[in-house]
């Protein structure tokens, strides 16, 4: 059975002595479990959250080694994947994490430039339209306030000039 990792049939292998014959030569205790091992899709089970029920059924010789393995491998097959599925989450976390510094020093670096770009370039930005506008109208009535104060202020200067003896 290709499915069955063989770090878990080695393992039942030793655990088990299935094969006292083939100790010296672990690829063909291999091999010969590969082919007595039959694993079957029964359907699924029915309380809890979805999942398959799987038959696990190991031919051999000795009842005792042959039951023993048939509990062993699935335990062993279900731990060898939770360790390779612990191993693939770290990895992702470490990617994922490294990926997120990656986009904040980018983000940061263009908040920079953003910054920049809004310091040298203050008064043309959008956003300040309404207050340049205001600001000119401000300017604006300064500049006749002060022209009417002027023209006030020259009035007076010839009122005064025409007042005195010639």
């Amino acid at each position: 059975l290709a499915a069955w990792a063989r770090p878990v049939l080695e393992r039942v292998i030793r655990e088990t002595d299935f094969y006292p014959d083939l100790r010296k030569d672990m690829d063909e205790a291999v091999s010969r479990l590969r082919r007595n091992v039959e694993v079957r899709l029964e359907g699924e089970v029915p309380a809890g959250p979805p999942a398959l029920l799987f038959a696990v059924e190991v031919h051999g010789r000795d009842p005792l080694k042959v039951a023993k393995a048939a509990a062993l491998l699935p335990r062993y097959y279900g731990e060898l994947t939770r360790e390779v599925l612990g191993a693939q989450a770290r990895a992702l976390r470490e990617t994922l994490d490294g990926q997120v510094a990656d986009m904040a020093r980018v983000l940061s670096e263009h908040e920079a430039r953003i910054l920049s770009f809004k310091t040298q370039h203050q008064a043309e930005l959008p956003e300040m339209v309404d207050t340049n506008a205001r600001s000119a109208s401000r300017v604006q009535a300064l500049v006749e306030m002060r022209q009417g104060l002027v023209a006030e202020a020259r009035r007076r200067r010839s009122a005064v000039l025409s007042a005195i003896p010639e």
